[in-house]
């Protein structure tokens, strides 16, 4: 793990982020995205998700969605989303 996250901050010319999803009950019917201020997406994935990832500061939307296959009703199947940066969480949900 140290070795990705130092060649990842010498490989990215913005910022480097954890960017961490948890499995939840239902991880297979979990997907989110996040798009920055224009709309555009820059990440997206599912769940479980872990990584380290490579993007500019700014303001972000994330839309988490849940397909509700197993008919829980649940919102997103008690998955969390969190995004840290130098060991501390910036944002969670």
């Amino acid at each position: 793990m140290i070795d990705n996250a130092n060649k990842a901050v010498l490989d990215c010319a913005l910022n480097v982020y954890i960017i961490d999803v948890s499995q939840g009950e239902n991880g297979s019917e979990v997907s989110w995205e996040l798009k920055d201020s224009s709309g555009e997406q820059h990440l997206s994935g599912g769940a479980p998700y872990n990584s380290l990832v490579c993007i500019a500061d700014g303001r972000y939307t994330l839309q988490m969605s849940d397909t509700n296959a197993a008919g829980t009703n649940n919102g997103w199947d008690f998955s969390d989303f969190v995004i840290a940066a130098n060991t501390k969480v910036l944002f969670t949900h």
